[in-house]
């Protein structure tokens, strides 16, 4: 599945190091609610992957989900782990085949790698480090091993790591869900509670297949289930009644167009506003998703979730209106005036499966708003260990730079420069100097310059 903001920059951003990690078959021997975010490298990483693919790499059946087991060089071999893994991927494989049944989609589920028997197949890879190793940005530094054994632009992945109570030593893992062109990985750490692994490896899955959260009922399980019916969306099922992994032979087709042809400002007087979508795809358009971007102090913030979708069925063409009141789904109390600046986003899925995705911002203009400023954002999730975005609103085009500073006033890395447009922008950071060297915990100034003057924030860095 082509995708234009989840290109394969994963590993290429996380940097790809040479491991003695050793991968073997683990068999099932005897023993001697934070969830996620979802990743979307393109816009927050910004960087790009080499053309060409790797090479000597384990390359599974496409479309396929594979296990991994992981495991640390001073931690014991437990079979339970493996046990667990295989009974979760068939508690989700069923729910995913029972959701599309109950919205008419066929039990249409993802396949998952099997061995010769028809077991679940999980592969064990043996770390190069103790768990310590990996407390630190644990899913960068476990990725950068597994990176070394398999092509994981090909297939998605469930890992699993098996850790010294990660979850309940504080660092709450939990569970990440990251999709890119033809893969991506749902990463669940082993001492997540046993009642809610199921819950947080669908649910990470979900975004590994390209799901975004969805807070519009608590009984989604992109919203994370907590509500026991436990269930997809419309939305979701529909997105998925086309997905390569829910449609293995599907044919790749060419990937669809979207422009957001209805005015990018408002009247700060107005309740509604119309957002119109030109959608466009020359094999046939399957569906468009209006998204809004979640807000502090929710613990996604910086992220978008599901406002609203619109199945298109035989059309190669079509304006799309969506008729949008501000309200973020996960914060019921916004609306068109608070905030004041709105970041949307639009997905159009084709009948291939194939997602575009665009992003915009919409402002109020009158009266009480024509004063309007640049705004710079607090950055997300802060405090932070591994990574963190940063947003900020531009009034007025122009040269930018996003700098961070020490309390002492030394400038320790140059985030971002140049000119850029107006409307809303993010970047990531992962706590390291300009020249990549890790920084200390401490609290950091951030500061963003521009020809309007210059804004300062503060963050917390814990390593």
């Amino acid at each position: 599945m082509r995708n234009s903001v989840f290109p394969l920059v994963f590993f290429a951003s996380l940097g790809l190091f040479l491991s003695s990690a050793t991968v073997s078959n683990a068999s099932p021997l005897s023993d001697e609610m934070p969830f996620c975010l979802p990743f979307d490298y393109e816009r927050e990483r910004g960087t790009t992957h080499a053309a060409g693919k790797p090479t000597d790499l384990d390359v599974g059946e496409p479309r396929t989900v594979r296990m991994i087991y992981f495991l640390p060089n001073n931690r014991p071999f437990r079979g339970s782990v493996i046990d667990s893994m295989k009974t979760t991927i068939r508690q989700v494989q069923t729910f995913y085949a029972e959701q599309m049944q109950v919205h008419g989609h066929g039990n249409k589920t993802f396949r998952f790698e099997t061995d010769a028997e028809g077991e679940p197949l999980v592969l064990r890879v043996d770390g190069e480090h103790p768990d310590s190793h990996y407390f630190d940005c644990t899913v960068d530094t476990v990725f950068n091993e597994i990176s070394q054994a398999f092509n994981v632009s090909e297939n998605i992945y469930f890992i699993v790591v098996d850790m010294s109570d990660l979850y309940s030593a504080g660092q709450k893992v939990g569970g990440v869900g990251i999709r890119w062109e033809n893969g991506g990985f749902a990463f669940v750490d082993s001492e997540f509670p046993s009642e809610f692994r199921w819950i947080a490896a669908a649910h990470e899955l979900g975004h590994a297949f390209g799901l975004q959260h969805d807070f519009r009922d608590d009984a989604y399980i992109m919203s994370y289930g907590r509500d026991q019916r436990r269930a997809l969306s419309i939305c979701n099922a529909e997105f998925l009644a086309v997905h390569p992994y829910f449609n293995p032979n599907a044919a790749e087709t060419l990937t669809p167009t979207i422009e957001l042809i209805s005015p990018r400002t408002y009247p700060t007087d107005a309740k509604n506003i119309p957002i119109q979508l030109k959608v466009s795809d020359s094999d046939g358009l399957h569906q468009v998703f209006l998204l809004a971007e979640t807000i502090a102090p929710h613990f996604s913030a910086g992220f978008f979730e599901v406002k609203a979708c619109r199945g298109l069925v035989d059309q190669k063409e079509a304006v799309v209106e969506f008729d949008y009141d501000g309200v973020i789904p996960s914060s019921p109390s916004t609306n068109l005036f608070d905030p004041i600046v709105h970041t949307i986003a639009a997905h159009i899925v084709d009948t291939g499966g194939n997602v575009t995705v665009e992003h915009f911002a919409l402002w109020g203009v009158g009266a009480e708003s024509s004063n309007i400023a640049t705004q710079l954002y607090q950055n997300a999730p802060n405090p932070f260990n591994c990574l963190t975005i940063f947003s900020y609103f531009l009034k007025t085009p122009g040269p930018t730079r996003l700098e961070v500073f020490a309390l002492t006033g030394q400038r320790v890395a140059v985030l971002s420069t140049g000119p850029r447009q107006a409307g809303r922008h993010r970047l990531a950071w992962d706590g390291r100097d300009s020249e990549g060297r890790p920084l200390a915990s401490g609290v950091y100034l951030y500061r963003l310059v521009t020809i309007e003057g210059v804004l300062t924030r503060k963050l917390i860095l814990l390593r």
